[in-house]
């Protein structure tokens, strides 16, 4: 190949690669929707959507009470873990419902010490939101 037609076969690509991403854009869009929206029909499956909402109520109890997330925050220290408040999940965010999950997995046995002790937790509370190995 001559210099010239290298030049004009890189000024060629260079103009591809500049229109592609406008091009391709619209299309990464629509793909990105569709995968939410096929996640979302997931999460709405029962089984899925009821373990969910026990895990949201478990993070909501931690966020809406002082004292339990005091306490937490004691259990965490005490069983030399990171100091993380619990994650909440969001509709629109479905990558949420796993950092939700994966904090809680992380912070598993502080949450636990945290419920079964009834200085901070009401009976009535802890059965509420209880997880189980089953759910």
């Amino acid at each position: 190949m001559k210099n010239g037609s290298i030049s004009l076969l890189f000024l060629r690509q260079k103009t591809c690669l500049k229109d592609t991403p406008r091009k391709i854009w619209k299309s990464v869009n629509c793909f990105v929707h569709t995968l939410q929206l096929a996640i979302n029909d997931g999460f709405s499956v029962s089984s899925v959507d009821r373990v969910i909402a026990t895990a949201s109520r478990l993070v909501s109890h931690f966020h809406h009470s002082t004292v339990a997330a005091k306490a937490l925050e004691k259990k965490q220290m005490q069983l030399k873990l990171k100091q993380h408040r619990l994650i909440q999940s969001c509709k629109t965010r479905w990558n949420s419902v796993h950092d939700m999950f994966e904090r809680l997995a992380k912070q598993r046995w502080a949450i636990t010490a945290v419920l079964i002790d009834c200085i901070f937790t009401k009976l009535s509370d802890a059965r509420t939101i209880e997880l189980r190995d089953d759910q």
